[in-house]
């Protein structure tokens, strides 16, 4: 939603959209040419017949990352981890 907003803004509006799942996805179904995507700088490191990477020159929004695990998982490491992460998360993120 947040990516269809920013084409909006820009003046894009996709006619039809398909929702890849990681960015490996949607590069391939840009290479057999289902379109276009928008995916971050590093991706273009990935190269992949067909396929050629343009600046976007609009609006950054920047990028969200997210920490998942079970809420029953209390390996030592993973609450750890979770513990460094919650110590340099924003502020603002929301934290469950």
């Amino acid at each position: 939603d947040l990516i269809l907003e920013i084409c909006q803004n820009e003046g894009f509006v996709p006619i039809s959209t398909v929702m890849a799942q990681d960015y490996q996805t949607a590069i391939s179904l840009v290479s057999v040419g289902v379109g276009l995507s928008i995916v971050p700088k590093s991706v273009s490191a990935t190269q992949r017949a067909g396929v050629c990477y343009r600046p976007f020159m609009g609006k950054n929004p920047g990028t969200s990352l997210s920490v998942h695990a079970r809420r029953d998982n209390r390996a030592v490491h993973v609450v750890n981890f979770l513990k460094i992460v919650n110590r340099y998360a924003r502020k603002s993120a929301i934290r469950s």
